[in-house]
């Protein structure tokens, strides 16, 4: 009977595993059989996480021992790497071994992680092999996180890192003429709002940046009903990142944790005399036709609510919290630009807007 048992509940046992951690990728994704892996192996991750949070531990504390606290890959020999402080921001430097005595152009670089995970530990393998592959120095910023520090912490550790290496640059045998700058989701962010600072705020002192690299960046918490945010909604769906998890971060980020996700998710936090006056800023109607036709019909808009409106206002539209919220005078403004934007993404269309013209080419 135990064997029939076995047999009898097996197999309806792998099934629910399946049902729950296999997701069948999209036709057209790149890799499928590798991205259903990483994301079954995340799943798997957080649902982990759920269980042991039930039992009193902190979720965001173990997210952060899982993500931020891992051991320093081994180095790859081929790339000197250095831990220095610049300003009191602790950073990491890789240079190609085959040109450690040449002058070299240099990218600084803000890791992603929704301001509150990762490190540069965790990306040494990325900028690692940015450094060796394009034959740049890379200056990987260990910027302070979250829940310890909100905005605008980050970007101020940042741009004080970026504006080190600039005064710097002879000393590490960098081209002052040609630093980049970089990130990746909330270092995107980052990068982004760094560019603006330098281009809005020159200083005499110090050359222009030259490049900014932008991996889908986060750049606006003004809507929360974008396309794609409507799209990439669902925890299970085939998104890495979810609207929940990035409003959550925004909350936490920008507005000092409201508390009122649920509100916040309904885009009550922006009265309606901001919605007309900076709506064209984060229009959807900007977007190519066939992103304005995903994620289902636009929901009505809810009333806002006073109180968290007026609570979170300015940040809504403080540009260097969220860099879409500048004008378009001050984005021409910046260096040159290039924007990468994931198809599975909440955060897919506001880096589609990034000026008056649409996405062009494939998204």
């Amino acid at each position: 009977m135990k064997c029939l048992a076995c047999v009898l509940v097996l197999p309806v046992l792998m099934s629910l595993l399946a049902y729950r951690y296999i997701q069948p990728m999209p036709s057209g994704a790149r890799e499928p059989r590798n991205q259903m892996i990483t994301l079954g192996l995340f799943r798997v991750l957080d649902d982990v996480i759920s269980i042991l949070s039930s039992f009193g531990y902190s979720k965001t504390e173990l997210f952060k021992n899982a993500f931020e606290n891992n051991p320093r890959p081994e180095p790859d020999p081929r790339v000197l790497s250095t831990d220095e402080y610049f300003d009191g921001i602790k950073v990491r430097i890789y240079r190609p071994l085959a040109s450690k005595d040449k002058v070299l152009p240099a990218m600084v670089y803000y890791h992603g992680g929704g301001w509150i995970y990762m490190s540069v530990n965790s990306y040494d393998p990325l900028t690692t092999a940015i450094s060796l592959k394009a034959n740049i120095v890379v200056i990987s910023v260990e910027y302070r996180l979250m829940p310890d520090y909100i905005f605008p912490s980050q970007f101020e550790d940042c741009l004080k890192a970026t504006e080190y290496v600039f005064r710097n640059a002879e000393k590490y045998l960098i081209d002052p003429s040609r630093i980049s700058i970089g990130g990746d989701s909330a270092g995107g962010n980052l990068a982004a709002a760094v560019g603006l600072k330098f281009s809005q705020e020159p200083k005499p002192s110090l050359a222009k940046i030259k490049v900014q690299v932008l991996l889908y960046p986060v750049l606006q918490a003004f809507d929360f009903d974008l396309p794609s945010y409507r799209e990439y909604a669902d925890v299970s769906g085939v998104s890495y990142l979810n609207r929940v998890d990035m409003i959550n971060y925004i909350n936490m980020y920008g507005f000092q944790d409201q508390g009122n996700l649920d509100a916040i998710s309904r885009n009550k936090h922006v009265s309606e005399k901001t919605r007309q006056t900076y709506r064209s800023l984060v229009d959807p109607g900007l977007l190519p036709e066939d992103l304005q036709k995903r994620g289902g019909a636009n929901p009505k808009q809810s009333e806002p609510n006073t109180t968290l409106s007026d609570a979170v206002h300015d940040n809504v539209i403080n540009p260097y919290a969220w860099p879409l919220m500048a004008t378009d005078d001050a984005l021409l403004k910046l260096p040159k630009t290039y924007v990468v934007v994931t198809e599975y993404d909440p955060l897919r269309d506001e880096g589609c807007r990034t000026t008056k013209k649409t996405c062009s080419g494939k998204h």
